[in-house]
């Protein structure tokens, strides 16, 4: 193979759509990592008119953290595309080796600034995972591989039937859904690849593709260790099912990222990521003697508390003891304490349903029908909420087969689009039909299927043809 201006050295990657190589560019003598598409992706016109103008918008991309493109081209039907080399490795390796935390945190933050800079100028990657994330020789970790990215506000999706959008591992619910996707996505993959960094290995995984689709819409996200615990917010608001409940932007996941204290070993609540919180003040030093001393007991009053820091007033002196002989022990009412506390957990069952955290909402309901069985509004509410829970699961249920049907007709949407372009027209058909039997209404299917029934109608015109002409030859040639 050979591309004008490059001299190939050797290939260092392979993926579903490209060879990458080591080559010199000639014209400035630097090393460069050359990505080709594969020819039988090379052949597809509407492919490579995408791959172009897609690949001309990424290019224009100017980040710190983002691979920086320098060239993408065609010669003699070999599209290509050029690009810094990064010989660091990638975090894959670097997380198989084991990440300390003082790493985790930089490269998280570093991630999360390329995909708020590449959101903001409309471009989503949808293939965050450890594999796109190279470092360059100092060290800084680069987010590379836009090879699926879309633009948002078009149609056009850099990928190719019977090619795989993005690594179910890392994929979204709504993805996995086939739903649009927006920034968010994105950010649900980051959360699974922190995930990842933090503890080595993926939040969710199975043994088939399906069962880790339906992982990703239907189980809960998993708890961190205690060592880890500070963290859990973070990965709860980036992995949320619903992508309106997840950080909206990378930014808003870097500003709760410095809002909590990496050191620190009980969870921050992160209520409200856009407030600043005022840096812990310094150990006072040892030659201010005394009155360091009661420097540290008037900061002992500093507490956390919505998100600020608040100082107390200083200590009050100690007020000296009366002999005042002790009195007798109040008299506890021990029902009334009872009514009291399934009360309280009264209230908290409802604050939970109303958020619909309907488990955690019932736990509080049991909780406090050990206290009071007669409880008139814990068993109404029992009621209620083990209503919403039925319904939920039936729903659930319902998403579940759904979600089974869409990825078996996918699946066999782009066998039939293999084997149309394979001239297999029946075969196609037989594809066809058996993902309309999964989902009957696949608008992709059908309208493939019209494509195929007329492709097959105008062949056998054209054979048709063919044969009449030849015995008329054929005749005309008798007499």
């Amino acid at each position: 193979m050979h591309i004008p201006g490059y001299q190939i050295e050797r290939e260092i990657g392979q993926g579903g759509m490209a060879i990458v190589y080591l080559a010199t560019q000639e014209s400035l003598h630097r090393p460069v990592a050359l990505k080709v598409i594969k020819p039988v992706l090379s052949t597809d016109e509407e492919f490579a008119h995408r791959f172009l103008r897609e690949g001309r918008i990424i290019a224009q991309l100017s980040d710190p953290h983002i691979v920086t493109v320098y060239d993408i081209a065609a010669h003699d039907h070999t599209y290509y595309l050029s690009m810094e080399y990064l010989p660091g490795g990638t975090l894959q390796q670097r997380i198989r080796d084991g990440l300390p935390l003082e790493e985790v945190l930089p490269i998280a933050r570093a991630i999360a600034s390329a995909l708020y800079y590449a959101h903001r100028r409309n471009i989503i990657h949808r293939d965050i995972k450890p594999q796109n994330i190279l470092f360059r020789e100092n060290g800084a970790p680069v987010l590379t591989d836009f090879g699926i990215a879309k633009t948002l506000g078009t149609s056009t999706v850099m990928t190719r039937t019977g090619l795989s959008l993005g690594t179910p591992r890392y994929m979204s619910p709504e993805q996995i859904r086939g739903q649009v996707v927006d920034a968010r996505a994105d950010l649900y993959s980051f959360g699974v690849l922190l995930y990842e960094m933090l503890i080595g290995h993926v939040p969710f995984n199975a043994e088939d593709s399906f069962a880790l689709a339906m992982m990703h819409v239907t189980s809960p996200i998993p708890e961190l260790p205690p060592k880890l615990q500070t963290f859990q917010p973070l990965l709860n608001k980036l992995l949320d099912k619903d992508p309106n409940l997840r950080f909206q932007t990378g930014q808003d996941f870097i500003i709760a990222l410095d809002a909590l204290d990496p050191t620190a070993h009980s969870p921050l609540t992160i209520t409200d990521p856009t407030r600043k919180v005022l840096p812990v003040p310094p150990p006072p030093s040892r030659r201010w003697g005394w009155k360091a001393g009661a420097l540290a007991a008037g900061l002992a009053g500093v507490a956390l508390g919505g998100g600020y820091w608040f100082l107390s007033q200083p200590p009050s002196p100690p007020t000296v003891s009366t002999s005042t002989p002790p009195s007798e022990p109040p008299t506890v009412d021990l029902t009334a304490q009872r009514q009291a506390e399934a009360e309280q957990l009264l209230g908290q069952a409802r604050q939970q349903q109303q958020a619909g955290a309907l488990n955690d909402s019932l736990a509080r309901i049991e909780q406090g029908l050990r206290l009071m069985p007669d409880h008139a509004g814990l068993l109404a509410l029992k009621q209620e909420v083990s209503t919403q829970i039925a319904a939920a699961d039936t729903h659930k249920t319902q998403e579940e087969e759904q979600a089974r049907q869409q990825m078996q007709a996918d699946q066999f949407l782009d066998q039939a689009r293999i084997a149309r372009q394979e001239g297999k027209l029946d075969l196609s058909l037989v594809h066809i039909e058996q993902g309309l039997q999964a989902l009957p209404n696949h608008a992709s299917l059908l309208a493939l299927k019209q494509e195929v029934l007329a492709t097959q109608q105008a062949e056998t015109k054209r054979q048709e043809t063919a044969e009449r002409q030849k015995a008329e030859a054929e005749k005309q040639k008798a007499s």
